[in-house]
């Protein structure tokens, strides 16, 4: 009996250990923490009215203002591709600038798609990244990198006139001697119309960040002044706002672009009404 209870044990003992020896530890994730960074990104969303996927991305992007609060800065783009109004429009959106800086920004696999920070990534085959689920891991890859000037932004108008005078104040980090270029975009959000989607049409869809004018170049302007550390440099533009758009829900983005590469170092915006 002894011999048996041995045996018993034995066998207990080396079943105890195989199961401990399968049994899955699981591995802690850990939460996610913000980037401790003041930059921001530009993201140029090409997007149209007659693209149905557009709305799934555009959900995307507001995901991804949650995540990164204040770390982007979004300009629709309705260019030349799926972007004829629909039958239920009652605006079009689209514009020579944005026609051309959708050029400007070819060649792409399709829409929608974003650029991100015009940074060129390892997997990807152009600039534009039209896989929208890997948007956000670019995002945090980018706020995680060093950039080189800061932007300070203000902005006055005058209802009378109608024109927005903004004030860019440059500052660098550091000195630099590469040539830089200044983007700046005008937008406009809060714009209730139809909106192409998967099957069906949506009729009081909300267009956001919708290019209004550039008061750039598409590749920006060159900044034919020095960029000294520590010597803020102030760049002032003029713009008159149509009639038909509404001050209230428009924004001016600024970007700053290293001048070989194309890739933006830093991004701003600001509304024209605070």
């Amino acid at each position: 009996m002894k011999g048996n209870k041995k045996i018993q044990f034995i066998y207990g003992l080396f079943s105890l250990l195989f199961f401990l020896g399968c049994t899955e530890t699981p591995v802690p994730i850990p939460e996610f923490e913000l980037p401790n960074t003041d930059r921001v990104v530009l993201i140029e969303y090409l997007t149209g009215v007659k693209c149905p996927n557009c709305p799934k991305a555009t959900a995307v992007l507001k995901n991804i203002e949650s995540t990164f609060p204040g770390k982007t800065a979004v300009v629709a783009i309705h260019g030349r591709l799926q972007t004829e109004p629909l039958k239920e429009s009652k605006f079009d959106f689209r514009t020579p600038i944005a026609t051309q800086l959708e050029n400007f920004h070819s060649p792409f696999l399709g829409k929608p798609a974003a650029l991100l920070n015009r940074n060129k990534f390892i997997d990807e085959p152009f600039k534009p990244v039209d896989l929208v689920d890997l948007w956000p891991s670019y995002i945090e890859e980018i706020l995680r990198q060093e950039y080189l000037i800061d932007i300070l932004l203000s902005t006055q108008y005058d209802p009378t006139t109608r024109v927005v005078t903004l004030q860019a104040s440059l500052l660098p980090k550091n000195t630099i001697s590469k040539q830089m270029k200044i983007s700046v975009f005008i937008t406009e959000g809060e714009i209730i119309d139809a909106q192409e989607t998967i099957g069906s049409i949506i009729a009081e869809y909300k267009h956001e960040n919708i290019l209004r004018a550039m008061l750039t170049n598409v590749a920006g302007d060159d900044i034919q002044e020095p960029l000294i550390k520590a010597s803020p440099l102030l760049k002032s533009f003029n713009y008159t706002i149509p009639e038909t758009f509404k001050p209230e829900n428009m924004e001016i983005v600024v970007a700053i672009a290293d001048a070989t590469t194309g890739n933006i170092d830093q991004a701003a915006k600001i509304k024209i009404l605070k």
